[in-house]
């Protein structure tokens, strides 16, 4: 999994495009399995089925983001991508000890 930051200026608006990318297959099983870490976008704000938040889940970050100066979007950048690392180490943590099948005698 990568954090993919893309980053323009335009109109005098530092813009900010953050995307997930290169899930592995590990990771998209266990997102199946025990779903998606959520992670904070605070203090911005997302539009996200048809709702606006402060959250998402991990795999559904795809957002575009725009900040007054360089600055503020750096530190945003900073703040989003450790954001990200430690969901993707919570979910890569992620094991199941529940599902099987058990049979007692009655």
């Amino acid at each position: 999994m990568k954090l993919n930051v893309e980053k323009n200026i335009t109109s005098g608006k530092y813009i900010v495009k953050l995307t997930i990318v290169d899930i592995s297959e590990d990771e998209t099983a266990k997102i199946k399995k025990f779903g998606a870490p959520i992670i904070s976008v605070a203090p911005m704000r997302i539009y996200h089925k048809n709702r606006i938040g402060t959250f998402t889940a991990l795999d559904e970050l795809d957002h575009e983001f725009s900040f007054p100066n360089d600055q503020d979007a750096q530190r945003f950048i900073t703040s989003i991508t450790e954001r990200v690392k430690a969901a993707a180490v919570f979910l890569r943590s992620h094991e199941d000890k529940f599902s099987g099948n058990q049979e007692h005698e009655i």
